[in-house]
């Protein structure tokens, strides 16, 4: 009876503690939502918050695409795309770490679903049509005090982020941090801006006007003072220059009269130099970029040969390879196989191609790569094979629609269907690129040459000389000509 009685007093008590323990809500957060539309149903979308971030997830530039309403899919800028979560929970809890995990705390009802944070997606993205603004998702059970900052109309607002002391200066400085950490004006704003990455969300070109001074900033009278002396001293640095040339002028009377002499033995070192090149297998002034070319036409000429030794081959009894007469066990390799086979019988018939030359080529090409697939067979793992052979054929096959190693990419659209299903059996990725759009990215793109005079923006791409390809975490940049 006392045990029992003892028992009782002891759960008595444990629910008087329980009771008197107070309920303690999480703290609300600042949480500033940056986006840049891509199109109707993407968007690119860095979410910073105050406090520190649970994982290095939340932190990243996402790329999330809606292609319906019951679906989101969440990517990382300037990455090969990530594996699609296998199931709805794994889904579910992929988007948690990267979106909602940055609420302090939300509703369970509103935010079980995909369809539910796709929701929460199309309604900050509804209310983002000023440049910088807070706005609410109560509806959602979120208490945190939330902003969106539209980087599609940061443009035509170029004077609100040119002053350090807006708000929407302070938005992207926060923005730079990747941290909710400023709530006015830092000191450190234009120096940040010089220096930081903004990838994909607006032109570098952009930012940098933004830290330009302006031309009716006023001067204090200490400036103004070394503007005087500076123009003194540049009327005096005049005055000797002048002097100076004066003086050139002098002395070009007189070399003057010594030209006839002088042109009489620049002839005879002219005419050494005639000799010394033709003993030498080139110029000695000639660069790498002529090498190049010389390579490229080199590579041409090798091709033609094989083009000539086609057509005797076609002219006697001698059998050439035949790709179709080998037999892989590998998968990969077998289905390789099988599409050159395809495409080397579809490409031999005379209407593929103005020309039968660049048939024959195509089908030396797919042959020789036929024969490399034996690599595959010995148990060469694919991502050593891909980077080696793979990159390489496609090249080859580029070039041979290219007049001239500086040209653009001309690839027909019956070769750019077999790349493509080439590429889709081993998981390559084309990097994509809109010549006279695109902007330069220095981690996927490689500067071959560059022009001065354009009517386009610094940085923007002109040309593609050879396509950048991805596979795994192998990145084969892509060769361009941009604007300077």
């Amino acid at each position: 009876m006392k045990f029992a009685f003892s028992l009782f007093l002891l759960f008595f008590f444990f629910l008087q503690v329980d009771a008197q323990t107070p309920i303690t809500k999480p703290e609300a957060k600042t949480i500033c939502f940056y986006l840049k539309p891509i199109s109707e149903d993407s968007l690119l979308i860095r979410i910073v918050q105050s406090g520190m971030v649970e994982n290095e997830k939340m932190s990243r530039n996402l790329l999330i695409t809606m292609p319906s309403r019951s679906e989101l899919y969440i990517d990382y800028y300037n990455l090969p795309p990530r594996d699609k979560p296998k199931n709805d929970a794994i889904r579910l809890e992929d988007v948690y770490q990267h979106i909602g995990a940055h609420f302090s705390t939300f509703s369970k009802d509103k935010l079980n679903t995909i369809v539910g944070y796709r929701n929460l997606i199309e309604v900050i993205r509804s209310q983002s049509t000023t440049l910088f603004k807070s706005i609410k998702l109560t509806s959602f059970g979120i208490p945190d005090l939330v902003y969106v900052f539209n980087f599609e109309l940061a443009l035509e607002n170029d004077a609100l982020l040119r002053d350090p002391n807006t708000p929407e200066s302070v938005a992207l400085y926060n923005f730079m941090t990747k941290q909710w950490i400023a709530e006015t004006a830092q000191p450190d704003y234009t120096r940040k801006l010089r220096s930081a990455k903004f990838e994909g969300f607006i032109q570098q070109s952009f930012i940098s006007g933004l830290t330009k001074v302006s031309d009716n900033a006023k001067l204090s009278s200490s400036d103004q003072k070394l503007i005087e002396t500076a123009n003194l001293r540049a009327l005096y640095a005049l005055g000797g220059v002048g002097l100076l040339l004066i003086f050139c002028l002098f002395l070009l009377f007189n070399a003057g009269i010594n030209i006839r002499k002088l042109k009489k033995t620049l002839e005879r070192v002219e005419g050494k130099l005639r000799v010394m090149d033709n003993k030498l297998e080139k110029p000695f002034y000639q660069s790498t970029e002529v090498e190049s070319k010389r390579d490229f036409k080199i590579n041409k000429s090798i091709d033609d040969l094989l083009i000539r030794i086609r057509k005797l081959e076609l002219g006697s009894n001698y059998q050439p390879f035949d790709s179709q007469s080998i037999n892989f066990i590998n998968p990969l390799a077998a289905k390789i196989a099988e599409l050159n086979t395809r495409y080397k019988l579809e490409w031999s018939k005379p209407s593929a191609f103005e020309s039968a030359d660049i048939s024959m080529k195509l089908a030396f090409y797919l042959d020789e790569f036929t024969s490399l697939l034996s690599e595959l067979e010995a148990g060469v793992s694919p991502k050593s094979f891909v980077p080696q052979v793979v990159f390489q054929h496609i090249d080859r096959i580029d070039a041979l629609f290219q007049t001239d190693i500086d040209s653009t990419l001309n690839t027909p659209e019956q070769v750019l269907r077999y790349i493509k299903e080439l590429c889709e059996i081993l998981a390559i990725r084309q990097i994509e690129i809109i010549p006279r759009n695109t902007a330069f990215n220095n981690e996927i793109h490689e500067k071959a040459g560059a022009m001065l005079k354009t009517a386009f923006a610094p940085n923007t791409i002109i040309k593609v000389l050879q396509r950048g390809l991805v596979h795994e975490n192998y990145i084969r940049k892509s060769k361009v000509v941009k604007a300077e």
